[in-house]
């Protein structure tokens, strides 16, 4: 993953928290484990209009979720006590 000011720049705030509550369980992740994720941050940044850009951030930002979901948050009754 690009650094959290690359990730603030493309994607906002948001982003940069979610990226630091992410850091430890993604670097426990093989080799090529976010393959799919890695080329839409650069994509924004690629000549792509600002339309496009947001479009991707946004897909970006459900995949990170997904992500979060998956590692880190809580499952079942715990998670609704959130």
């Amino acid at each position: 993953l690009p650094d959290r000011r690359a990730l603030a720049r493309r994607l906002g705030a948001g982003a940069v928290v979610l990226s630091a509550l992410l850091s430890e369980p993604l670097r426990a992740l093989p080799d090529g484990a976010l393959k799919d994720l890695a080329p839409r941050v650069f994509l924004g940044g690629q000549g792509a209009g600002p339309e496009e850009a947001r479009r991707l951030g946004a897909e970006y930002m459900e995949d990170l979720k997904g992500l979060a979901e998956a590692l880190w948050l809580p499952r079942g009754p715990e998670k609704e006590a959130i």
